[in-house]
């Protein structure tokens, strides 16, 4: 943006859309299914098990969306960083969440869905202590040290949701729920980014990440009630469609 303005950044997410759309003629044919077993009646999707995931996905994804409405304000004006440094600190968190989600999806598929929920609510918590590190920085390397550790517990709370939606819903079902899924995130990106804005209104752009170490508390407690008081599948018994507390 200090090199050429805003309007190149539009048109390079332009070409970067348009190489996407261009990539999509070379994926792989699906496979013809020549399965000569009758075909599986529908399966009715676990309701208690489906809300309470997507009650996860939107409590956590407004959490990691908040800072959205005042993160390049706040490093200027409260980190006096310049503009190089406002997008290298944004790209950090996306870099080891990269990095960090292949390997915390190995650990997950080692694990039952409830333990697996169990861990994702301690990665939360982890979140509001490491965005409460990220609020108390005072100067730009602090601050990134932060973003970085912060995006090593992303990498295991919206992946590992989906997951735990895939791996534990009927075949025959995964693509509604995981459209669900979808839009649980879009709802909790909007509920997050509105709230930001008003928070900083409130409490002052200085004061803003303890907003969001706030809200990353009140998922983590969020996720303690779905945990308490909703149904989660076993995987082992999930072929069967079979469900235990």
């Amino acid at each position: 943006m200090d090199i050429s303005g805003f309007a190149l950044l539009c048109y390079g997410a332009t070409a970067i859309c348009l190489l996407c759309a261009l990539g999509s003629f070379f994926l792989p044919a699906d496979k013809a299914r020549t399965s000569k077993k009758k075909a599986v009646e529908p399966v009715a999707l676990p309701k208690g098990w489906i809300g309470g995931i997507l009650l996860v996905i939107v409590l956590i994804q407004a959490a990691k969306m908040m800072p959205q409405s005042f993160y390049a304000l706040y490093v200027a004006n409260i980190l006096h960083a310049p503009s190089w440094l406002i997008g290298a600190t944004y790209a950090a968190s996306a870099a080891t969440l990269a990095i960090c989600a292949p390997l915390w999806g190995r650990l997950f598929d080692r694990w039952q869905p409830a333990y697996t929920l169990r861990v994702i609510e301690g990665v939360t918590w982890l979140c509001a202590l490491t965005l409460a590190a990220t609020a108390l920085a005072n100067e730009w390397l602090g601050f990134l040290v932060s973003r970085l550790v912060w995006g090593a517990w992303q990498g295991a709370l919206l992946p590992v949701a989906y997951a735990l939606i895939a791996n534990t819903i009927s075949v025959n079902q995964q693509g509604f729920a995981l459209g669900l899924g979808n839009s649980a995130a879009k709802a909790g990106a909007l509920i997050g980014v509105v709230l930001g804005g008003i928070g900083m209104g409130l409490i002052g752009l200085a004061n803003s990440f303890w907003l969001v170490a706030l809200t990353y508390a009140i998922a983590a407690l969020g996720i303690r009630w779905v945990r308490s008081f909703n149904t989660v599948p076993d995987r082992s018994t999930s072929s069967t469609h079979t469900y235990h507390n």
